[in-house]
């Protein structure tokens, strides 16, 4: 029989094909679990790679100074490496006493008796591992979902407060509510998700009390913003690449493989803002705005934008009202909204009977991405223009 007292220097690691990659899924998870550091877990992946081909067990013979050498490390620092591995229970030393480690063939050449670090543990162990790491990775990603959520309830408390001047009790909730997250647990992130919605409505509620009333029942009454016709085709051409389909079905897909929101790209291009230029929204303002338009050199969207603000009290439309627009579709998806509010108010012979509560229903809508602005922009300069115009001409 061959005896070998270990590996030599210029020796391979060798595949053990039974249950090597087993073995590195199992030490993956356990490193998930264990808090392993990345240092003890490439020792640990190094021992795998050496156990030889044909072992009876998975037991790695590789000597102390081959994995130092290897690694371009002290001896003593593998040896803490795996002492942490025996702590933990992924591995046990299946050495000889003394510390001996190697294998014995026969003449056949098969392993007769194998010493050194035994992975058997991890193997037995490998079904728990893989489920508790799975249940890590779940809470990972729930408390980075409830991490967006409440970035984005912050944001939209802040662009309330900049609006609207919060009350000294709105404020002192929000200034006590913790600022960093990170650290957080779940039941912590939770609970402070529930407090920063709860304040959101509040501030909500307090800026619209007294301003527009209750919100009336408004009916299927806003035709420019019905629902996409099943089937209809669109082009989204201001991104890398043209995206063709119906733009339903494209926004279902989005939300049910994912569980946060949606972005403010995305809701903007599912709110169609990408097919409305500037040019068209100057068209499709009332009369009253051109006399406001003429204080500035040259019409943009920063101007139209301050002159959609500035009439909003007019109209009816709180502060609040225009911070959750704003928090959802942005300031030229607002803008556009309350144009669209003034151009169909029923004093003009439209369907809008109170632009504040329909602004607050559509911003609901945007944050969705259902809003569908452009075709109650094509819907405006359509009726002003004449049957025969094409929004595609503006």
């Amino acid at each position: 029989m061959h005896i070998s007292q270990g590996l030599t220097a210029s020796a391979t690691p060798t595949a053990w094909p039974s249950d090597q990659a087993r073995l590195h899924r199992a030490l993956r998870d356990a490193a998930k679990v264990c808090g392993l550091s990345d240092s003890v877990a490439a020792t640990a992946t190094s021992l795998i790679c050496f156990i030889p081909s044909g072992a009876p067990a998975p037991v790695s013979p590789v000597q102390v100074q081959r994995l130092a050498d290897d690694r371009n490390c002290d001896p003593r620092t593998v040896r803490n490496h795996i002492a942490q591995l025996v702590g933990v229970g992924i591995v046990k030393n299946a050495c000889k006493d003394g510390g001996g480690r190697g294998f014995v063939r026969a003449g056949t050449g098969e392993i007769v008796s194998i010493h050194g670090i035994s992975f058997a543990p991890l193997l037995a162990d490998a079904e728990r591992l893989a489920e508790k790491a799975a249940e890590i990775n779940a809470m990972a990603t729930e408390k980075a979902r409830l991490r967006a959520q409440i970035s984005a309830l912050r944001r939209r408390i802040k662009r309330c407060f900049a609006i609207a001047p919060p009350s000294a009790e709105h404020r002192g909730i929000y200034d006590r509510l913790p600022r960093r997250v990170a650290h957080l647990e779940l039941g912590e992130l939770d609970r402070l998700w529930g407090r920063l919605e709860d304040l959101y409505q509040a501030v909500l509620q307090a800026g619209d009390a007294g301003d527009e009333g209750p919100e009336p029942a408004l009916g299927p009454v806003e035709t420019s913003d019905r629902s996409e016709t099943p089937g209809r085709q669109f082009n989204t051409t201001t991104g890398p690449k043209i995206i063709q389909g119906n733009r339903h079905a494209i926004q279902i897909a989005r939300q049910s493989s994912r569980n946060g929101p949606l972005t403010d790209r995305e809701r903007q291009e599912l709110c169609g803002l990408e097919h409305i230029h500037l040019k068209m929204a100057l068209q499709a303002v009332p009369k009253e705005w051109q006399a406001s338009l003429v204080r500035f050199d040259r019409p943009s969207w920063a101007s139209l934008a301050t002159i959609a603000y500035e009439q909003a009290p007019r109209l009816g439309i709180s502060p609040t009202a225009l911070a959750l627009a704003h928090a959802a579709i942005g300031r030229i998806g607002t803008t556009l909204l309350v144009i669209v509010a003034d151009a169909n108010r029923v004093e003009r012979g439209g369907s809008i009977r109170n632009p504040g509560a329909w602004l607050r229903r559509m911003a609901e809508r945007a944050e969705r991405g259902e809003a569908h602005i452009h075709r109650s922009i094509f819907g405006i300069l359509n009726r002003d223009r004449g049957p025969e115009c094409d929004h595609r001409e503006l």
